[in-house]
């Protein structure tokens, strides 16, 4: 027996975005990692335990997350797939602009499917390459105005974070 649903489709063109470098690919990745900090589980703890408030919290953030990201997740999936026989090296991640991504949730819990950011890279036998789905692409496709802003400022960031890793902005992403 199932139970009742409705059921809405949504079509949406995305925009990839494909960055190839001549940097290698360990170094990028090193890059990444020192300018997208990990989400600390200690300040998650001080704001669970209602010791700080979610306004400090974010606060917090903008000194210890200066891209305005945060790292909630990375992978280094290439470790696994290279038993398949691929040679390239990959590393995924997930990065969050929480204070954008709570102001999207109050619009529509949908834009949770898009957000965190995800940011996949990749070796190259030249260099590496940085790929990505533009995040206004994706939240464009909501209908709702401060939703096509929160992507907006979203590809802002993204392009401000390229541009800190000394790679030059997208064209996609410019301000």
């Amino acid at each position: 027996m199932s139970r009742p649903a409705s059921e809405t489709i949504t079509e949406y063109a995305a925009r990839r975005i494909l960055l190839e470098t001549p940097t290698p690919y360990r170094d990028l990745q090193s890059r990444l990692d020192e300018g997208v900090t990990p989400l600390d589980d200690t300040d998650l703890a001080e704001l669970d335990s209602g010791r700080t408030t979610w306004a400090d919290f974010l606060r917090g953030l903008t000194w210890t997350a200066p891209s305005g990201f945060v790292r909630l997740w990375r992978h280094e999936a290439g470790s696994l797939l290279r038993h398949s026989g691929s040679g390239i090296e990959t590393t995924s991640y997930l990065l969050a602009d929480l204070a954008v991504t709570a102001r999207a949730l109050r619009q529509d819990g949908g834009a949770l499917l898009y957000l965190p950011v995800r940011l996949e890279l990749q070796s190259r036998p030249d260099g590496s390459a940085l790929l990505m789905d533009q995040p206004s692409s994706a939240l464009g496709s909501f209908g709702r105005n401060k939703l096509t802003q929160a992507g907006a400022e979203l590809d802002r960031r993204l392009g401000d974070l390229i541009e800190s890793l000394e790679l030059p902005r997208p064209d996609s992403l410019r301000r």
